[in-house]
């Protein structure tokens, strides 16, 4: 029984290569007849220690194929080992005791063997390696020099010359590197400026919009006001006039004696005083002064005044003691009507399109006598709701029928209008002028100055554009108040002929053609505002137009 000498295994050989092996270890000890062993020159037989271990060497080759060897060898006769066996056991024993590595000892079993073998390859493999080098570098040994001592120096030369070049170049890379980090530091300055910069911009446009919002919103609120106080008409809400199926009202009061319930001449004399008031408010509003008749409104206890022929002066009230005076009483209110009826001729005369909703025939109105002396309560109270009903529509006429809404000069007359006017003009051209300019002078100064920059700019434009808008608006009324009184008549073309003036007035300097150009184009101007102004004040008046009531008949009397 043997033992693996790597694992210490058992091995187990069989009985012919145990007997095999004896034959061998004593072909390996004969002689030749002159007492020399049959060895190779050079090469050891084993020795005894050896020929007791050469069935570990047949166990080292384990293999199938070394197997079906040595069973050829079994057979061939028993003339000792050949010289190749002798050297492959010599070359065993060299590489067994190979320097460096542990001693391979035998006999081995098969798995031991074939590592054995592979360690051996690869070492073969290595040692093949070092000797095609080797090989390579003899064969570089002997081949002659390429070049001579001078090409040598040219070529340490030239490479001397590549590495000065490459030192230039590493200096001149390190010379763009510094000036790189110099730029990009000082970009790095003008980034966080322009930041700050950006930053504080966007703050101010913050700001601004933030005021523009809130200016847009009061311009809004302003414009709806506007709108909302162009469309307020302040006589409708100072008296308001109701037409009723039975009675006409103003400011709640009852005017008429017809109905189911009896209207008290407390009531009907308030009413008649709020109707006198209403046609002196229209007629100091229109300018028209009464050629017949005053009325002197005095609440319940009003009065009418006969100018001519003769004068005289009748109330207009009544109640129960003044039943023998009722004369007296349809005398005023046949002074109303004829006020009324002039009122109503001042308005026809400047709009011939005018249409009033009843006609007025000495002392009747719509068909209906206003005397109460001679007439049924049904009929007078269908007169006063006509007459009431005229007077309504008469509230409009201020508005859209004096051609010029605004030039109202039954309180300032033409001589001292032009210094109201210049003075309005003027401080409205400062105040304009103090805006646009402050902000303008604020935007144009340095941070940290604006604020002087803005009262310099103030003080330097403000006043010369309150001055040229004052220039302006008293040669505009001026000239207004010269083309009224030579026209004798208030319409929209005296703005528009004041307005050619004016502005040939302020460009004569530039000569007669520029004087004319800028008078012709300031008179267009005027032109479309009053037209714009005009067709609005219509529209408006067409919608606040009262509606005529529909009074029914008074029925028949039973026949007797």
């Amino acid at each position: 029984m043997y033992t693996c000498e790597r694992c210490a295994r058992p091995i187990a050989l069989s009985d012919g290569v145990a007997g095999r092996k004896k034959q061998c270890i004593g072909a390996d000890t004969s002689t030749d007849a002159n007492g020399n062993t049959d060895a190779e020159p050079g090469v050891a037989g084993p020795s005894s220690e050896t020929n007791l271990d050469v069935d570990a060497r047949l166990a080292y080759v384990g293999s199938t194929e070394i197997r079906t060897a040595l069973a050829r060898l079994v057979d061939v006769p028993t003339a000792g080992p050949s010289p190749k066996q002798r050297r492959m056991y010599s070359l065993f024993d060299a590489l067994s005791s190979a320097p460096g590595q542990p001693p391979i000892d035998h006999p081995l079993c098969e798995r031991c063997a074939k590592t054995v073998i592979a360690q051996l390859t690869e070492e073969t493999v290595g040692l093949k390696r070092d000797r095609d080098m080797l090989t390579a570098a003899a064969d570089a040994a002997e081949r002659p020099a390429p070049c001579t001592a001078d090409d040598t120096l040219t070529e340490y030369r030239r490479a001397m010359d590549e590495l000065c070049a490459l030192d230039d170049a590493r200096d001149a890379l390190g010379n763009a590197e510094k000036e790189l980090a110099t730029q990009e530091a000082a970009l790095d300055r003008e980034e966080r400026d322009a930041y700050h910069a950006f930053t504080d911009v966007s703050l101010r446009v913050d700001q601004l919009e933030n005021r523009l919002a809130s200016i847009s919103a009061k311009e809004s609120l302003a414009k709806e006001t506007c709108g909302r106080l162009g469309t307020t008409d302040a006589y409708a809400d100072a008296f308001e006039i109701d037409i009723g199926r039975t009675h006409a009202t103003i400011n709640g009061l009852r005017l008429g004696r017809h109905g189911r319930e009896a209207v008290g001449w407390d009531e009907l004399n308030a009413a008649l005083g709020q109707m006198a008031l209403l046609v002196d408010v229209l007629a100091r509003r229109m300018g028209v002064v009464f050629d017949d008749y005053r009325i002197i409104p005095h609440g319940s206890t009003s009065r009418v005044e006969r100018l001519q022929p003769e004068p005289a002066s009748y109330e207009l009230e009544w109640h129960i003691g003044r039943l023998l005076h009722s004369r007296r009483f349809d005398h005023a209110v046949v002074g109303v009507l004829t006020c009324v009826k002039q009122l109503a001729d001042h308005a026809t005369r400047r709009d011939e399109t005018l249409q009033l909703p009843y006609t007025i025939d000495r002392d009747c109105i719509g068909g209906a006598l206003i005397r109460l002396q001679f007439s049924q309560p049904e009929v007078w109270t269908r007169a006063m709701s006509h007459l009431l009903a005229t007077v309504g529509d008469d509230t409009s006429m201020p508005i859209t029928q004096s051609g010029h809404p605004g030039q109202d000069h039954t309180r300032d007359p033409c001589p001292w209008v032009i210094l109201n006017d210049f003075g309005g003009a003027f401080a409205m051209g400062c105040i304009g002028g103090t805006i646009w300019h402050g902000i303008k002078g604020a935007r144009n100064s340095p941070r940290g100055e604006r604020f002087l920059g803005s009262v310099s700019a103030i003080k330097a434009r403000a006043p010369v554009l309150g001055g040229n808008f004052g220039v302006w608006g008293g040669l505009f009324t001026s000239f207004d108040c010269t083309v009224k009184s030579v026209r004798q008549k208030e319409d929209p073309w005296n703005a528009i002929i004041a307005g050619f003036f004016t502005g040939s007035t302020l460009a004569i300097r530039g000569g007669p053609k520029t004087a004319f150009g800028a008078g012709v184009m300031c008179g267009i101007l005027l032109g479309v505002f009053e037209g714009v102004g005009v067709l609005m004040q219509r529209l408006l008046a067409e919608n606040n137009k009262p509606v005529a009531p529909i009074i029914p008949e008074a029925p028949a009397l039973p026949s007797k």
